[in-house]
């Protein structure tokens, strides 16, 4: 000690120098923090494995903020519009601030149910991030900008937001804190010193012990990842002030007793640390080991607290060289302005007491108990890990909790993920019922509200994916195939009624009737030829033209008979043609809604197959719409014959009538015919000229009729092929 007295200059200038190099490269201990994050848990711990098993499931990779709008008052359509607004920007913004997901209800409707509350009042928007090497102040400051002229009441709450502001919280309670234990120790040195000077003295030794001990901490945080949390600089100041103030009192007491008893400087300083000093230093080591023990614990925020070890270690330091100088150099003044040199007087009050107790340790013993039970018994504190309750309502991020937890509840603001993991996969029935299992055992444990998971996506059983609810399905899907195949047979009998060929037998009526005409206007023919010579002979040939007159009498009588036999049995085609269009016209769309019920019945067939794999009735079932399938195919087949027929049909149907305009344009010829006729018997000789005219007029006419009968004989072939096609 004499020599460290000796050379103390060196030793100040030394502890001058390291203090203002510690100083200088504080460590900032809140930009750390959220740069690196605190230490929380172990990484072998089942909540850090289950964030990493999150890690890997895509868009749910990193960490959730959720943003909360409104709040107090029913959300109107502009308020909707103003947040749709800020989402938006929020969106454009997603790549610079490295978002990976955004479920909010203006992009995902279906989760607006979940993402608005029932009063109406309140919208949130969950965003999943990932903070990479950023800051959760630089996180944080980039969602507030992007969503800052929203002007509806908003706030950003999660995980990251509460550490936040947990963090800015103690940081400022540690400033209050240092604050007022500075103010709290000068108070008590000064009324127990009556001096200025002590209490300053212990508060600049203290503080070099600080200011050094941070130095040291920011150096193995850079140096080894020394893992310190956000209390970490609480938890030294409080014992670094606390014990160096209570080791500061026991050493100036003793060096203001030694100069009272008339030693010197030297020899009280000497004094003072070779009796006071060793009681320091053994008492400094044991807290020293007590928190450095701590190092070996496995939880990584208990270990954080060995950081007082070493502030506890500097303090120790300190004490030996440095406060033992500032002794040597204030001296008598050490004390200023008192002049009282004697030290604290002998309390008999304490005498007392610790004589009884030396002398009974059993009874102290049993005083002590006595006095400390009832505080142990009706102590009614219990652990929490709620960290917001150690904040004020009015923070951000808490008030956005606070908000969610009321109108949706808190776990929809913090949900607990329970992750499970398969080496095979997890999308069959059997792994699908031992997640439901699980999800609903979950709801029934004592505080949960809602769990959602694969098979209760939103909270509630889907019914169509359990087996009652897919018995009742297979039951109606029975009954609508047999009410399926009732249809079938129902319009198989349609198909058969309207596939009923008319008798076509009046078709070949109609060929003969035509055969009759063409030799009816052939005789017409010879005798309007026997006519024309009659008249060129004149008067010689009369004979030979009454005679060629009464053929063209008959010949036109059989004209009339066969015209109207054909305009008869064409009215009856035509009603039968038509009354069959309209069945096969009907065909094709039956035959559609017939294929598609019994594709629809082999899907449910095929269902229930899959799922009554042994059932005989369901294999015959499944085999009979086999068939009729087949039969559908085949009918469809003859149908596009069919076509082909009765557009043949058609074909010949226009030859027909296209010889029936012919005939219609002659029966103009045929009056005319008629009338020159009996002209001709009235007037033969005197309207033989006349007749002669009329004669040509009848001989083209005749050749014009005779033409038409062509055509109309071969369009009645060719209807009865079309008609003999499609009744097949």
């Amino acid at each position: 000690m004499r020599k460290m007295l000796k050379y103390r200059w060196i030793i100040l200038i030394i502890w001058l120098i390291v203090t203002v190099l510690f100083t200088i490269n504080q460590p900032n201990l809140k930009q750390i923090l959220n740069q690196k994050g605190q230490v929380s848990i172990s990484n072998d711990s089942p909540s850090k494995i289950a964030s990493q098993m999150l890690n890997k499931m895509g868009t749910s990779k990193g960490d959730t903020a959720l943003f909360v709008f409104g709040g107090k008052n029913k959300l109107t359509d502009e308020d909707m519009k103003d947040v749709e607004k800020g989402i938006d920007n929020l969106k454009s913004k997603k790549e610079s601030l490295r978002i990976n997901n955004i479920i909010d209800p203006f992009g995902t409707p279906e989760a607006k149910d979940q993402l608005v509350s029932k009063d109406g009042t309140t919208l949130i928007v969950q965003v999943t991030y990932e903070k990479g090497t950023r800051d959760s102040e630089t996180i944080m400051k980039g969602f507030e900008d992007t969503i800052k002229n929203v002007k509806l009441e908003h706030y950003i709450t999660g995980e990251l937001a509460i550490n936040r502001d947990y963090l800015k919280a103690t940081n400022e309670g540690v400033d209050k804190s240092s604050i007022i234990t500075v103010i709290f120790i000068l108070l008590v040195l000064i009324i127990m010193f009556s001096s200025v000077v002590t209490p300053f003295v212990s508060l600049i030794a203290v503080a070099v012990s600080y200011l050094c001990s941070m130095g040291v901490i920011g150096i193995l945080i850079n140096t080894v990842d020394f893992p310190i949390t956000s209390l970490t600089q609480m938890f030294i100041i409080i014992i670094l002030f606390g014990i160096g103030t209570d080791y500061n009192i026991l050493l100036f007491n003793r060096f203001k007793e030694e100069l009272g008893k008339g030693f010197s400087v030297d020899d009280a300083v000497v004094n003072t640390f070779r009796t006071a000093g060793k009681t320091i230093i053994f008492s400094g080591m044991t807290v020293f080991i007590a928190f450095a023990s701590l190092s070996f614990v496995q939880f990584p925020i208990y270990r954080s607290a060995n950081a007082v070890a070493i502030g506890i270690a500097v303090l120790l330091l300190e004490l030996m060289t440095l406060t033992p100088i500032i002794m040597k150099l204030l001296a008598r003044k050490f004390f200023w302005p008192s002049h009282k040199s004697a030290g604290h007087k002998e309390s008999k009050f304490w005498d007392k007491v610790t004589s009884v107790s030396v002398k009974h340790p059993a009874i102290s013993l049993l005083v002590v108990a006595i006095i400390i039970a009832p505080v142990i018994i009706f102590n009614t504190q219990k652990l929490s890990f709620d960290s917001l309750k150690d904040m004020s309502s009015d923070t951000p991020s808490v008030k956005g909790f606070n908000i969610v937890a009321d109108k949706f509840g808190r776990g929809k603001a913090m949900p607990t993920t329970v992750v499970l993991k398969n080496n095979e996969a997890m999308d069959n029935n059997d792994a699908l019922a031992v997640i439901d299992n699980l999800t609903e055992k979950l709801k029934k444990l004592k505080g949960v509200k809602e769990v959602s998971g694969a098979t209760q996506p939103k909270g509630e059983q889907i019914t169509s994916f359990y087996t009652n609810t897919q018995t009742k399905t297979v039951v109606e899907g029975l009954s609508a195939a047999n009410g399926g195949v009732g249809k079938i047979y129902d319009g198989l009998d349609k198909i058969k009624s309207n596939l009923s060929a008319p008798d076509f037998s009046k078709v070949n009526d109609l060929v003969k009737g035509t055969e009759k005409i063409q030799k009816g206007m052939e005789a017409i023919k010879d005798g309007l030829d026997k006519v024309n010579g009659g008249i060129d002979k004149g008067a010689g040939g009369s004979e030979q033209l009454g005679g060629g007159i009464a053929k063209l009498k008959s010949g036109v009588a059989k004209i009339n008979e066969g015209v109207k036999n054909i305009s008869d049995k064409l009215s009856q085609i035509n009603a039968g043609y038509n009354a069959l269009g309209e069945g096969y016209k009907a065909l094709p769309e039956s035959i559609a809604q017939i294929k598609q019920i019994v594709t629809m019945m082999q899907g449910t067939i095929g269902k229930i197959d899959s799922k009554l794999p042994n059932d005989s009735d369901v294999a015959s079932l499944k085999a009979m719409l086999g068939k009729l399938s087949g039969a559908l195919d085949s009918m469809s087949a003859g149908i596009t014959k069919a076509n082909a027929n009765f557009d043949t049909l058609t074909a010949g149907l226009s030859k027909l009538s296209g010889g029936l305009k012919s005939i219609e344009e002659s029966t103009s010829a045929n009056s005319e015919l008629v009338k020159g006729i009996d002209q001709l018997e009235k007037e033969v000789l005197e309207g033989l000229k006349q007749g002669s005219s009329g004669q040509k007029k009848i001989i083209d006419n005749m050749s014009q009729l005779i033409a038409a009968t062509m055509k109309i004989k071969y369009g009645q072939s060719e209807l009865s092929k079309g008609l003999n096609g499609l009744g097949s």
